[in-house]
């Protein structure tokens, strides 16, 4: 009789229950968050109103105010489309009407979301009654000073032009920021220049670890500049459902749900095992092959050179590139051009004392693109191949050294049994690997 695993897939479009097959000699261990109960739309009501850190939130509506909601775009599995209606009707029931609302999607980086997905992300009830605007990175920005750190804070207009900002996001580990979510939102709503210093000049954190990092407390400075200073957070299941709400003020309502996230979504280290196979789930993070990534730590974390693994993610977006993390850099970003790139966050005065010092390029680079010191690492040449489960009709066009793309993954399990040499293979699957983290070893 065969192993079987329920897991989900197509987070936002499909999102149905699906079932993986592993043959029945192999042991199979899986690996998950902690089980806790699912929310009702009243408990979600009633956690956005029992402020955490600070007054209700009525007591800051007045009537006739312009409120800015920024929500996480379609990348996220954020559900948005519960705790947004839930929210509109509390604001209506305090004195703010609809036509003072706004909805400013976070996407920094990301592409725009087409109006399908909108009515998925929010509910097409609220795309007809509340303006959803799309932000631009590069447009429509005010800028609204700097943090102590120096950081410059461009952000989308209709953000800085309004009375009240309300974050809306979910907390899930981050490989960069410790946990994502919170003061991160205005990130997504800044413009280049301000994503770049985030992103290229603070020191963050590993997935999982301390959120009082630099990254993290500069983001917050720039969140508070910027009047955001209330959120929504979810934490959210397996099954994408919320278990959580953390509502309140931008600090200490994140706070108490990193807490709670901790204790959930903590997993164990794929380095304790003696697998043959690791797993990596990566839905709810399915979207797209570079919104999957988020969940591929299990088969980076692993140290063991032996281990088999698969990545399983539907992409039903493709391979969607990141601007600032593509899977495969241009030609054309040579280093100069990278280096003139970056005079946008390092001074001119930076780059000609670094010069002055008789620097080669390649140690000028390393000082203006510090490497990330995190455990990650990505599969080299000495470590077997990684099949790449999706659910499109024909393999992605890129080419990802040591990534065997597949949509047949019973063919996989086939070369498995090839590369293993034994009957009883031992499997370590990593349900929604996007939600979940290990301690660093």
């Amino acid at each position: 009789m065969d192993n079987l695993v329920l897991s989900r897939t197509k987070a936002w479009f499909e999102d149905k229950e699906l079932e993986y097959r592993f043959p029945g000699e192999w042991n199979v261990k899986i690996l998950s968050h902690l089980p806790i109960r699912v929310l009702d739309q009243k408990e979600i009501y009633q956690k956005i109103q029992n402020s955490i850190g600070c007054s209700p939130l009525s007591n800051y509506l007045q009537q006739g105010m312009k409120v800015c909601i920024i929500s996480d775009d379609i990348s996220r599995p954020t559900r948005t489309d519960i705790i947004i209606p839930i929210l509109i009707e509390y604001l209506n029931q305090n004195r703010i009407s609809k036509e003072s609302i706004r909805i400013v999607t976070s996407s920094g980086t990301h592409k725009k979301m087409s109006q399908i997905e909108k009515n998925l992300k929010f509910g097409s009830d609220i795309c007809k009654s509340i303006k959803i605007i799309d932000h631009d990175l590069k447009k429509n920005l005010v800028f609204m000073g700097k943090t102590s750190l120096g950081t410059p804070v461009y952000v989308n207009k209709t953000v800085a032009t309004s009375d009240l900002v309300i974050g809306i996001g979910g907390i899930y580990p981050h490989d960069n920021a410790g946990f994502s979510g919170g003061a991160k939102l205005i990130l997504g709503v800044s413009g280049i220049r301000t994503i770049l210093y985030f992103h290229d000049r603070r020191k963050g954190a590993n997935r999982g670890e301390r959120i009082d990092n630099e990254l993290r407390n500069d983001m917050a400075e720039a969140a508070r500049l910027c009047k955001m200073n209330f959120i929504i957070s979810n934490l959210i299941s397996q099954d994408r459902e919320i278990v959580d709400i953390y509502a309140g003020d931008l600090e200490f309502a994140y706070i108490e749900g990193v807490k709670k996230a901790k204790s959930l979504y903590q997993v164990q280290n794929p380095n304790d095992s003696d697998a043959d196979l690791i797993v990596a789930d990566t839905y709810p993070f399915d979207i797209s092959c570079s919104v999957s990534r988020k969940g591929w730590w299990p088969v980076e974390l692993t140290r063991n050179c032996s281990n088999q693994r698969i990545i399983i993610a539907a992409i039903p977006n493709g391979i969607d590139e990141h601007i600032l993390f593509p899977f495969k850099q241009p030609k054309y970003l040579s280093l100069p051009t990278k280096l003139s790139r970056r005079l946008r966050t390092h001074s001119v005065s930076e780059f000609v004392t670094l010069i002055s010092k008789k620097m080669s390029l390649k140690r000028i680079k390393n000082k203006v693109y510090p490497k990330y010191k995190g455990a990650y690492v990505n599969p080299t040449i000495n470590t077997p191949p990684v099949f790449f489960h999706h659910d499109l009709d024909i393999n992605p066009n890129i080419n990802l050294s040591n990534y065997i793309f597949s949509n047949n993954l019973a063919a996989c399990f086939d070369q498995i049994k090839i590369r293993v040499k034994k009957k009883k293979i031992k499997v370590w699957f990593y349900k929604a690997s996007s939600l979940t983290y290990s301690s660093m070893r």
